[in-house]
Parts: structure tokens; sequence; C-alpha cells
């Protein structure tokens, strides 16, 4: 009998029987041993990316087109006329990076079956811990007529579903209670700017976050998103609104210093800059009316219990997959979330004086689809869309399915106007995307304006001692694992090095007793470290690697364990993608080989740096 056997990650299997395919989930140190029938699915996966991205925003687009009821799902979840609730689930927001990790899963489950498709087996091995690849393997393994084994099966995830289940009956109580506490810890925003936004005689309005606030001293908007943009305005005695959504941290732990926050920068800005925060328009009207959108969901989702997730081109049932967060965004905290957005943002847009120009930072979020349509329907002017960082190949919330960029009728995807691309690596991966050229506008990048400083670049420290800085990621997970491949390559180095640690805003590090007497952990800007260092080693989510990269920094970048390469360095040269200790050390030799003896510069328009902001001052000003 010849077997398929899929081996996850911390598992191994015996090659004995020539005859078996070998197929290795994750990125394995068995990977050596590859051959026509043993694969590794993260090679194939970056061999055919193109195809399965496509194939993938595919299987979104039809799931919305599939019918519940007779009619179209994106129909059937109306919520409001032409708003389909449809597109604030997880599903269609795609966050492959964070939330929706397991999108990565249902990505190799189709190369999977694209590699096996030709081959001859009888029985399908799976060797893994995740329960929803087990299930949906014994699946497909069923209909396509295979004997299915199982070497190992975790409790745990057993559990973890079955008391998702048990969760069901009391989905009305504890909704209500989710979100009578979200209100009362954010009481303390309740009205604050609203009148200051509303009398603002602004035109202009801005949508923005609200964390990782500066230190006393800072520019407060300038060290963020926005760079030098609100001197500008300020300059040059242009009225605008911020509507800031607040997200806990540290730096800001509590509503109350929210709002201390934006009723100070209201007295400063003179009239100019005018702050709210989105939850500064709760009521209980509104509070109410959330409710009341989501029983209507909680009604409709009757018809939605048993709904299968299939393409109809594939064998492969992806249910097991979809199945909790579908739950989740129909009648599950993340559908309260995202209603909530809906209807303050309904607030706001009814509120707001005519806008000439509405401008949000763009990472295709929930809330921006529905703040595209209640815009809109406002009357209000212009929406510009801004992504404010890199856009990465695998970010799988800037893509649809081409058939979604055009119009169709009464069920046209809410986008802005236009999208402000900061430099032509963005630029070119939206179009790559499908994106229509037309509805892109070129702007400067403001939260690098920096790396236009030609004297702040280094090409290396010149010392005998090589100083590698460590851009830490924004999960802890990642985080966890970039710095154990770190630690262990060191082992394998016979020269000093010293270790400067950045963490991220957002996932700080504490090692403390186990921390290598060769390293530090620093909290410095990003700009001033580069200059302290002869590499810089990240992981490949980061967007600091592009930061490094343009400084004329070495890069090294950790892939993620998952095999998926997320750098926005993917397919620039220059640059050294590892996924194992071994491979780290090496590119460390290979690097301290070079060091001080062949500059490093990268010549990329990757980013529009130019200081005095002509793109965006032709914006502002039209």
């Amino acid at each position: 009998m010849v077997a398929l056997k899929v081996i996850d990650d911390g598992f191994s299997a015996e090659r004995s029987d020539d005859e078996s395919l070998v197929v290795f989930w994750c990125r394995n140190s068995q990977d050596q041993n590859l051959s026509e029938r043993v694969i590794c699915l993260p090679n194939l996966i970056e061999d055919k990316a193109d195809t399965l991205r496509a194939r993938f925003l595919s299987l979104i687009y039809s799931i919305g087109n599939r019918e519940v009821a007779g009619i179209k799902l994106t129909k059937y979840l109306e919520i409001r006329d032409k708003f389909s609730f449809w597109w604030m689930t997880r599903l269609f927001e795609k966050c492959n990076w964070d939330a929706s990790q397991h999108l990565f899963d249902v990505i190799k489950l189709m190369a999977l079956e694209e590699w096996a498709r030709d081959a001859h087996y009888d029985q399908i091995i799976v060797y893994s811990h995740n329960i929803n690849l087990i299930e949906t393997l014994k699946i497909w393994a069923k209909k396509e007529k295979k004997s299915f084994k199982l070497i190992s099966k975790s409790k745990n995830a057993q559990i973890k579903k079955i008391k998702n289940s048990l969760l069901s009956p009391f989905i009305l109580v504890y909704g209500t209670l989710w979100l009578a506490h979200y209100y009362l810890r954010r009481a303390s925003l309740k009205g604050v700017g609203v009148s200051d936004v509303a009398s603002s005689g602004a035109l202009i309005t801005f949508i923005s976050y609200l964390f990782n606030w500066p230190d006393q001293g800072q520019d407060k908007f300038g060290s963020q998103f926005w760079g030098s943009l609100p001197k500008l305005l300020s300059k040059e005695k242009i009225k605008t609104n911020w509507i800031h959504l607040y997200v806990k941290d540290k730096k800001i732990p509590t509503a109350k210093k929210a709002a201390k926050i934006i009723n100070d920068e209201n007295m400063q800005s003179g009239g100019l800059a005018n702050h709210a925060a989105l939850d500064s328009f709760f009521s209980i009207k509104l509070f109410v009316r959330i409710l009341r959108d989501w029983i209507g969901l909680i009604k409709k989702y009757r018809r939605l219990k048993k709904f299968r997730f299939y393409d109809e081109h594939s064998s492969i049932d992806f249910t097991p997959f979809f199945e909790v967060e579908w739950r989740d965004s129909i009648i599950g905290r993340s559908s309260l979330t995202n209603l909530m957005s809906f209807n303050l943002l309904e607030e706001l847009v009814t509120k707001l004086p005519n806008q000439k120009i509405g401008i949000y930072l763009q990472e295709n979020c929930p809330w921006e689809l529905a703040l595209n349509y209640l815009w809109r329907r406002a009357g209000h002017g212009k929406l510009i869309g801004a992504p404010h960082s890199t856009i990465l190949f695998w970010d799988l919330r800037y893509f649809h399915d081409p058939r979604l960029l055009k119009i169709e009728g009464r069920q046209e995807i809410p986008m802005p106007d236009c999208i402000a691309v900061n430099g032509l690596a963005a630029q070119q991966m939206l179009i790559k995307g499908g994106y229509p050229q037309e509805r892109m506008v070129m702007v400067e990048a403001l939260r690098y304006l920096y790396l236009n400083d030609q004297g702040g670049r280094r090409l290396g420290v010149a010392n005998d001692v090589m100083k590698i800085l460590v851009l830490c990621d924004y999960t802890m997970s990642r985080t966890v694992n970039q710095l154990s491949l770190l630690f262990k390559a060191l082992n394998r180095l016979k020269f000093s090095v010293e270790i400067i640690i950045k963490p991220h805003p957002n996932c700080p590090v504490d090692m403390g007793n186990s921390m290598p007497k060769n390293c530090q952990i620093k909290n410095d800007p990003v700009s001033e470290l580069l200059k302290k260092c002869n590499i810089a080693y990240t992981t490949d989510a980061t967007s600091a690697s592009v930061e490094a990269y343009l400084f004329g920094i070495p890069v090294i970048s950790a892939i993620n364990p998952s095999g998926f390469n997320l750098s926005p360095l993917r397919g620039y040269s220059n640059v050294v993608f590892i996924s194992d200790e071994v491979e780290l050390s090496q590119a460390i030799l290979s690097k301290n080989n070079i060091i001080n003896s062949e500059k490093h510069i990268a010549e990329v328009n990757y980013f529009n740096l130019e200081s005095d902001l002509p793109r965006w001052r032709s914006i502002l000003n039209k």
C-alpha cells in the first residue's frame, strides 16, 4: 500500500518504504533529503506563489457569491441598504498575519492537492496535533476513497472546540454583557472632542489610531504614522479634524488617559487641529442600535450554521478551518466589535460638517469597509486610503479577486476613491495584485522620511566586535522564534558579537536573568540604533527590515516558522532569509567577511522621501 504522509512540525516519520509520498507541512531539518516523492510545502508554495494566492482569493470571492435561502450570501447579510456585513467578517478580511493565521494552512492544502493530483497513493497518514488539519484531511481522504490513519491527536484542541460550541446557548447574554463592559470602560471618552470637530469649520478629516503615544517632549503626531505632515498643516494654517481609534497600550492604559490627551491637544492647537475619539460618539441610543443589528445577525445565522466552505474546483472541504471564525464573525465578539465600529462611524459621518477630503490609515480592516460605505452615503467628498507602511505579497488583506475590483451593480465592494501609495514598491505590488493604477496616487512615505538624510546612513561600524541589531516582531511567537534561533546560532560562532535587542512597541521583551551577557535591550528609535550596528537581524514580517536595508545595513531575516516568506524585501537582492540556527550562523559569518570591505548600498526607489512633501501638498490643496 502506497501512503501519502503529511508530517506537521514537531513530527518525524520513518522512510523505509521508498514508494511513500512524504510531505513536510513546515520547514523541517529533514528538508535536506527532498526528492520528487519527498517535498517541503513551503518550498512548493514559494515556487507557485502567484497561482496559489490567486486561487485562495478566488475561494473567498466564490464563498461571498454562494446562495443562502435562494439569494447571494452578500445580499443575505445586508445590514443597511447596499452594505453587506460579509465585508466585515474575518473571512473577507483575510488577516492571515495575526487573527487568522490558519489561512496559511488553507493555502498549503491547495498546494498539497495540486501536487498530489497526479500521484498514485492508497492511504493518507497524518502526523499532526492540528485538529483542523486532521479533520480536513480525513474528509478529503473519504471523498477521494483513500484510507486514513492518524499518528497523533491533540486532546486539548478537541476540548477547546467542544468548549466553543457550549458557548452558543449563552451567546446573547455574553454579548450584551461584553458590550456593556466595553461601554463602561470607554465611558471617559464619551463626548470628548465632539463639539470641537463638529464646529471646527475644517474641510479635511484624518482617521487614525491612538496608541504608542510619544514620550514627553517629542513631536506628538510626527513621531508615529503621519511624520511631518501635521507640522506642514499647522504651518500653512490648514484646519483639520482628527478622529482617533483608541488602542489600549502601556503609554495610554485607560480611556481616561486618552481623553486627557485629546482634550490637551484641542486646547493647544488653537482650533487648527481638532481631535476626537471614535468612542466619543458612543451613547445609550447607539448601544441599543448595535444590539438590534446583532440580534438581526443571530437570526440570520440559523441558516448559516451548516454553511460549508469549499472551492467548486477542489475536492477539499475547508470548513474545519473556517467554522470557528465564521461563527465569531456573525454572532461572536468579532461581530459585536465590527457592528460597534459600523454604528460609531455612522454617527460620526452624520455629525461631521460636509467634508472635502477624508484620509484614513489603510490596512483593510473591517471598519474601513464601513467607513467607505458610510462616508459616501453621507455625501462627503473624496476619501483616500493611506497605507502607512509596506505592503507585503502575503498580506492577504490588501488583495482581492480581480472580479471584486470591478463594479458589480448593487454589490460593489466599498473602496476609497484612491489609495495614497508611498513609493514604487507599494504601487507595483498593488498593480500586480490587480488593483487599477488609475485609482492610485503617489505620496511621500511619512514614517520613513529620515531615510532621506544621507548623512545619517552608516555602512557598518568600524569596530573589531560585530554588532547585531535585533529588530523584533509585533507578535510574541515570532519574536521568541527569532531570539531562539539567534542564541543557538551564537554558540556556533568563533568570534565576538554584541547584540542590541529592539523590541516592537506592541511586544515588549523581558528576558530577566536568562539574558546573555553580550545582549542589551534598547528602546531608542530605530534610526539611531541602525547607526550603531553592522548587521540587522529581523523577522520576515516587520517593515523595520526595509529601514535597515535602505539605511545601507546588511539584513538577515528569519522566515516565519509556517514557511511563508512575509518579508517586504521578498525578491530583493542582498537580503538573506534563514529558517534555522545553522543557516543563521552561516549568514552572520558571511556578512562578517564583507563588513567594512565591501559597501552595502541599497539604491532602491522603495519609498518616496521628499522632505518638503510636494505630493501630499498637491492632494491637500486640490
